[in-house]
C-alpha cells in the first residue's frame, strides 16, 4: 500500500521537516543528481526537474539544508532543516504600515560575485534560463534577455562592451544560427553555451579552438559560476 509520512520536529533552534514514502526509491547516481536544475527521470516535456533544486536553494538562503536518503525498491526520505530565526513573524506576516516608515539606518546592499557585470542570455527561454536569470540578478549582474535572434543581431558589436553571452540551446539548428551571429560579432571567446547531452558533442566539434566554454545540462550552479568567471 502506498504510504506518505510527514513529520515536523523542533530540535533546539532548528525545525526539521521530514517527508518519507515507500515508493520505488532512487539509484545512487540518481540521488547525486536529484537537486541539479533540470534533472528529471520523468517526461521532460511535462516535468521541468526544478522542484528539489528550488527547495534546496531556498533552504540554503534561509541558512538551512536539504538532505536526501533513498534505497532502490524501499523508498525515499527528504529531510529539510530550517533555522527557527528564519521563521520569525516578520518573515511570515506581511509588514504593517508602520513597518514601512523610513528609518535612520539602512543596510548597505551586498555586493554579488558578478556585481555590475554585463551579461546577455540568448536562445531558448526555459526553466534553466529562469533559474540562471534570478541567480545572476541576485549576484549583482546586469542582464539582458534576448528571446529571439533578430533582436540580438541588430545590436552593433561596440554596444555590447565587455559583457558575456550565455547561449541556452537544445536544438542544433537553432544553436548554429546563434553561433553564426556570435562569430560575426567576434563574441565567441566571451560565450558560454548551455546544451543538452545530445547537442553538446556536435557543438564542441564545430567550435573547436574557438574559445567558447560549454556546460552540459543539467549542471550544478558552482560550475556555472566557475565558467562565467573564466570568461
Amino acid at each position: 500500500t502506498p504510504r506518505l509520512e510527514i513529520i515536523a520536529l523542533m530540535k533546539g533552534s532548528v525545525l526539521e521537516l521530514t517527508v518519507k514514502d515507500n515508493g520505488v526509491g532512487m539509484e545512487a547516481d540518481q540521488l547525486k543528481k536529484a537537486c541539479l536544475p533540470g534533472y528529471t527521470t520523468k517526461d521532460p516535456s511535462r516535468h521541468a526537474g526544478m522542484g528539489l533544486f528550488f527547495c534546496e536553494t531556498l533552504l540554503r538562503q534561509l541558512g538551512g539544508a536539504l538532505k536526501l536518503f533513498s534505497v532502490r525498491g524501499i523508498g525515499a526520505k527528504v529531510l529539510m532543516e530550517v533555522p527557527s530565526r528564519s521563521l520569525s513573524s516578520d518573515i511570515i506576516t506581511p509588514p504593517s504600515p508602520s513597518d514601512s516608515a523610513p528609518t535612520e539606518k539602512k543596510r548597505k546592499p551586498k555586493k554579488g560575485i558578478f556585481s555590475n557585470r554585463q551579461m546577455w542570455i540568448l536562445g531558448e527561454a526555459d526553466t534553466t534560463v529562469d533559474v540562471i536569470h534570478k541567480f545572476l540578478q541576485k549576484e549583482g549582474a546586469s542582464i539582458k534577455l534576448f528571446q529571439d535572434r533578430p533582436s540580438f543581431e541588430k545590436i552593433p558589436p561596440q554596444n555590447l562592451g565587455e559583457g558575456v553571452c550565455i547561449l541556452n540551446v537544445s536544438d542544433m539548428k537553432q544553436a548554429l544560427r546563434y553561433i553564426t551571429v556570435l562569430e560575426e560579432k567576434t563574441l565567441l571567446e566571451k560565450t558560454l553555451v548551455l546544451a543538452s547531452e545530445e547537442v553538446l558533442p556536435h557543438l564542441k566539434g564545430r567550435l573547436k579552438n574557438s574559445g567558447v566554454r560549454f556546460l552540459k545540462k543539467p549542471f550544478p550552479m558552482e560550475s556555472l559560476v566557475a565558467s562565467l568567471t573564466s570568461l
